[in-house]
């Protein structure tokens, strides 16, 4: 098949080269043919006579052999039109910090509280419940399931307002972040900026939108990593407040801050809840301020407040970053095409988020404003122009036969833009899914099944007519 195919392109060149060389002869073109390469051909041309040359050679060789068509079938739907499209990412990544009812500075008041039963707490105070106990054995009692949670879980309160809505940003459907209202402007009464709380799913990451070794207080973020280090990114965060190494200034107003990392607390976070889960050895470590005075002895007494730590953590947001196209006078039952990329990214490091602390100890943040970390939304532009050239219009499939074996492999994948034959053109404007051939004929299928997203754009128009204008076939390379 191959040979018969090569055979035959090689017959169309060398009748298009006579063609050529009689035209050259008896036009007197200021020409010479150089070089012959498949199916193309290379002239030197003198720079006056190029246009003349060209319209003589492009006749030639698309005048080069009559094709006899043996059937051409068109089918036109506009069931793959759509009068809407929505390009849809993840959801967006949301950086936050939450903070104890003691810790301070807060913008916020108190967004981290202890996540367990009060009458399991007490029961834990108790111990083993009986005072003859001794405190090991109080301690040990303590160490049951279930008191996992006593002042190990910490996260946000039920109805948290999500830090005055600066964790619960809003894209619109562009991609782009809805800012804040001016404080000052008199707010609407629907806040569009902030996107719908999410109260009843909760899940934190077990990452941080944050790089090791960056200094996020500054924006942009400065990177002090060594040059050739790639960063890993930061699990969640928790800090506690320590004493004042000047405890001799009563007005320091500053507070200083450990990570409760060194203080051999692990961290790390809860399946079904926004906040921290901690692993302090005893559990009690951090109950300075909740250690009722009847409970049982212990061997450890508690040392800090859980009340004074703060956490940063991150979770998936509400909203999806999107792009939404709808045509003018769209209508509902003009159907709606939805496309998910799903490892599109939208990361939003929210205000006032701690990042860090100086050599001081005290705490760095981000700003007062929400910064974009990762905008993935020109990927997404990317494949709503796709989808826009295939699914805006009604959209057509062809199929021609060609009498004889014809080597038009390179049409394949390319556009298919018109069908003309006998005078009468047909747009199609879809792309060229196969080319086989039949003990007879060559035969060539656009269509409109399946998803074909091209990200480059159109480089070139090429058209391959027999002479007489019988049938054309005009198609773009994309």
């Amino acid at each position: 098949m191959n040979t018969v195919i090569q055979g035959s392109a090689a017959d169309l060149i060398k009748l298009a080269m006579v063609d050529v060389e009689s035209r050259r002869r008896g036009e007197g073109w200021p020409a010479k043919t150089l070089l012959q390469i498949h199916d193309e051909l290379l002239f030197e041309v003198e720079k006056d006579a190029v246009d003349a040359v060209r319209e003589g050679v492009v006749e030639a060789m698309e005048g080069a052999m009559e094709l006899s068509v043996d059937a051409c079938k068109i089918e036109r739907t506009a069931d793959f039109s759509f009068g809407e499209i929505r390009v849809v990412g993840q959801r967006l990544v949301v950086c936050c910090s939450l903070h104890g009812a003691s810790a301070l500075p807060n913008q916020y008041g108190t967004t981290l509280v202890g996540k367990w039963d009060e009458g399991v707490a007490d029961a834990y105070h108790a111990g083993t419940g009986d005072s003859e106990s001794t405190a090991k054995e109080h301690d040990e009692a303590r160490a049951a399931d279930r008191f996992a949670a006593v002042y190990q879980h910490f996260g946000a309160p039920q109805f948290w307002d999500h830090n005055d809505g600066d964790a619960a940003p809003a894209i619109d459907d562009e991609g782009k972040l809805i800012p804040k209202p001016d404080e000052t402007e008199e707010e609407p009464e629907e806040t569009p900026w902030i996107a719908d709380r999410q109260l009843t799913v909760r899940s934190t990451l077990d990452w941080l939108p944050l790089k090791e070794g960056f200094d996020y207080s500054l924006d942009p973020a400065e990177n002090n990593n060594p040059a050739g280090h790639e960063p890993e990114f930061l699990a969640p965060q928790a800090w506690i407040e320590r004493e004042t190494s000047d405890a001799t200034d009563p007005d320091d107003p500053a507070h200083y801050y450990e990570p409760v990392a060194e203080l051999g607390i692990d961290v790390s976070v809860p399946q079904n809840d926004w906040g921290v889960v901690l692993n302090s050895q005893p559990q009690h470590l951090l109950a300075a301020t909740d250690w009722p005075l009847t409970a049982a002895a212990t061997e450890n007494s508690p040392e800090r407040s859980y009340q004074q730590m703060c956490c940063t953590i991150a979770f998936y947001g509400d909203t999806r970053l999107q792009l939404v196209w709808q045509a003018e006078e769209h209508q509902p039952t003009d159907g709606v095409l939805v496309y998910e990329v799903p490892d599109a990214e939208y990361w939003v490091l929210a205000p006032h988020t701690i990042v860090g602390q100086d050599t001081d100890g005290q705490l760095l943040t981000s700003g007062d404003t929400p910064r974009v970390l990762r905008d993935d939304g020109d990927r997404l532009g990317l494949v709503m122009a796709g989808l826009l050239a295939r699914y805006y219009a009604s959209r057509a499939k062809a199929e021609v036969t060609l009498h004889g074996w014809w080597p038009w492999t390179e049409l394949l994948g390319q556009i298919l833009e018109a069908v003309s034959e006998k005078g009468d053109m047909q747009e199609i404007a879809g792309p060229i899914t196969s080319i086989r051939w039949n003990p007879k004929a060559t035969v060539i299928n656009t269509g409109y099944s399946g998803i074909v997203i091209r990200m480059d754009r159109p480089r070139d128009y090429r058209t391959q007519r027999p002479p007489g204008g019988l049938f054309s076939l005009r198609y773009r390379i994309s």
